[in-house]
This record gives structure tokens, C-alpha cells and sequence, in this order.
């Protein structure tokens, strides 16, 4: 997954198409241009997992991404328990979403690991220009 830029203005029309970011004033919008990067996944690639810590916000630019959780096989009883890939309650993301919203807006880890089947395009947001964003611009 190698991150590119987007220019300010293709940053801010897809922040616009997301319902968490649609009614930003255009201020804060450019504060999020500012530090948001495009990063691609390829068909088959996963993004975050069940109890890592998000870092950024992700809007999914195009493409459409599948939320699994991990599920234990077995008893542990021969000291050895597998772990398969599951479907979740989550429903699929595609353009506009804000994964793992809840997460991102409270704080915690990721709600699932998001799987590719496609290939798709999304946008980073780093969580300290998430906080800045709520610092100045309190209202948003």
C-alpha cells in the first residue's frame, strides 16, 4: 500500500461525498487536505484488524471493502487454536465511507479487518490532524 498525494481540491470534493466530513466549512476541509494521503489497496490486501489501534481515518475513495473478524477454530485442547476469517455485522464499505467511524469519533481499535475483493482507492487522514481539526474548529 504506497500512499500518493491528492491535490487539495480532489481531497476536498471526496471529504464532501462523505457523510461524516459532508457539512466541514471549507477552512477545516483544507486542514484535512493538507494532511491526507491517497493509498491504493490491491485485491486480496486487508486493512487494519480486531484490536489494532487506529491511527487515521480512512474514506474509501473507490472500490468496496469487506469487514471480517477473526474467529477461533477449535478447543485449544491439543494446544493449538486456528483463526478463520469471518463475516461480521459491519456492512461493506464502499465510496464515501468512514471505516471504523465509531472508533475513529471515541477512541478504540479497529472494528475488523477491512478485506479488499477488488482493488480500491482510499484516503488517510492522520488521527493528530483529526484532533487539530476539533481544536480549531470546535463547531465541525
Amino acid at each position: 500500500m504506497a500512499p500518493s498525494t491528492l491535490s487539495p481540491e480532489a481531497v476536498r470534493a471526496a471529504l464532501t461525498v462523505a457523510p461524516a466530513f459532508a457539512t466541514l466549512p471549507p477552512q477545516a476541509l483544507d486542514l484535512l487536505a493538507q494532511a491526507a494521503t491517497q493509498q491504493t489497496l490491491a485485491v486480496g490486501q486487508a486493512l487494519g484488524g480486531e484490536d489494532h489501534p487506529i491511527r487515521a481515518a480512512w474514506v474509501v475513495l473507490d472500490g468496496v471493502l469487506h469487514p471480517r473478524q477473526a474467529q477461533a477454530q477449535g478447543d485449544g485442547s491439543d494446544g493449538e487454536d486456528s483463526h478463520e476469517s469471518v463475516s461480521c455485522g459491519l456492512l461493506p464499505a464502499g465510496p464515501g465511507a468512514l471505516l471504523d467511524e465509531t472508533a475513529v469519533v471515541l477512541g478504540g481499535p479497529h472494528e475488523a479487518a477491512w478485506h479488499c475483493a477488488s482493488g480500491a482507492r482510499l484516503l488517510r487522514i492522520p488521527l493528530p490532524a483529526l484532533h487539530a481539526l476539533a481544536q480549531s474548529h470546535p463547531q465541525a
